[in-house]
């Protein structure tokens, strides 16, 4: 049987693997970036259930790729706090960190419990949601 749902894995030492001066540009009142992981991880969710995604029925085995995705958003709003200008080096790196975002939630496959039964049956691996959404 496959485990399902998206858990906030993403740790300090996979996000320094990105940036290893992370830890250095800390603010002094912090010890990590875990207020911001956990942030990024409740935006990552929201954006999900935005392109109709339950995350709750994604494969387990697909985690790796959402703690990348999930080490993005962090980034993007690690840099967001610390640009002072438009076009800063942390500025570029907020943008850049934001487009990586965009693109792969946009872009997206993944192992979804389809039919609800617990399991990922082959029909469901790679699955991609397209959503459609009408405004008045």
């Amino acid at each position: 049987m496959t485990t399902l749902g998206l858990a906030n894995q993403l740790t300090q030492d996979t996000l320094e693997k990105f940036h290893p001066d992370l830890r250095e540009q800390l603010w002094t009142s912090e010890s990590s970036y875990q207020d911001i992981m956990n942030m990024a991880f409740e935006e990552l969710k929201v954006s999900l259930f935005t392109k109709g995604i339950d995350y709750n029925r994604i494969a387990e085995a697909d985690s790796v790729k959402f703690v990348i995705i999930h080490a993005w958003k962090t980034l993007e709003l690690i840099f967001r706090d610390f640009f002072t200008e438009e076009n800063d080096r942390f500025y570029l790196l907020m943008v850049e960190y934001r487009n990586k975002f965009e693109f792969a939630i946009a872009n997206i496959t993944y192992d979804y419990d389809l039919n609800e039964s617990g399991n990922v049956e082959i029909d469901e691996e790679d699955y991609t949601s397209t959503r459609v959404q009408f405004r008045r």
